[in-house]
């Protein structure tokens, strides 16, 4: 998976109370976008993160200079670099030198875009609102909806993807068209916390630090397995 995420931004000057930080993604091969943002130190009522600006690193903004304050990033894996602004959905091939406009159709612009670089597939969330893409990302449609639901995190593998809101929810994406939930958010979750989402052999594995795991494969098959209890030791 190639991509990044969306902290919001700003310009204004921070309280003495955030600190900043700095996170890369990769985009490809020699390819990256780094993320400086800022983030309240305070947990109380809740911490804030602030984008500060993005640093491209093997490609350059050229005609773009607002890419600096993009929502997110990503890459197919095989030289293409993909943005999401306030204003468009755009890719690059050439490391930035000229920008293309991709053909999205939602109001909202994505805040997660993740990218399958062998199938050149992709998966986009705008605001609970799933778009995907099988040209790499010059073109996008909507498929289906998640109202109310704050993605933060999206594996793809082929034409499925899994889909994880940070508070043990988790929803498949079969085929770029079948959603089917896994695991309800909150105290109801299958999971203990937010579990952690990789590919194993072109399947999604999703796994809490309990043991607790699922796995989507290549066929949309979902397997579920959790940590054996004390009893059965």
């Amino acid at each position: 998976m190639w991509g990044g995420a969306w902290f919001g931004y700003t310009a204004l000057p921070l309280p003495p109370w955030f600190e900043t930080r700095a996170q890369s993604f990769p985009l490809g091969p020699d390819l990256g976008a780094e993320k400086t943002f800022a983030c309240s130190v305070r947990a109380f009522p809740a911490q804030q993160c602030f984008l500060l600006g993005w640093r491209p690193v093997g490609f350059t903004f050229g005609s773009r200079p607002d890419l600096a304050r993009a929502i997110t990033f990503s890459g197919d894996g095989r030289g293409r670099v993909i943005a999401s602004t306030e204003r468009d959905v755009i890719y690059s091939d050439d490391r930035g030198r000229a920008w293309q406009t991709a053909a999205w159709n939602g109001v909202v612009r994505p805040q997660i875009i993740a990218m399958d670089p062998d199938a050149r597939a992709g998966v986009a969330v705008a605001d609970g609102a799933i778009h995907v893409s099988d040209d790499a990302g010059a073109s996008w449609r909507f498929v289906r909806e998640l109202p109310g639901r704050r993605i933060t995190q999206v594996v793809v593998a082929g034409r499925n993807a899994a889909l994880g809101d940070g508070a043990g929810g988790l929803w498949a994406l079969v085929a770029g068209s079948e959603l089917t939930v896994l695991s309800e958010s909150g105290a109801q979750s299958f999971f203990d916390g937010a579990p952690r989402l990789s590919l194993d052999g072109g399947a999604i594995v999703a796994r809490d630090q309990a043991g607790h795991a699922m796995r989507v494969g290549r066929g949309g098959l979902v397997e579920r397995s959790a940590p054996s209890t004390r009893w059965e030791r």
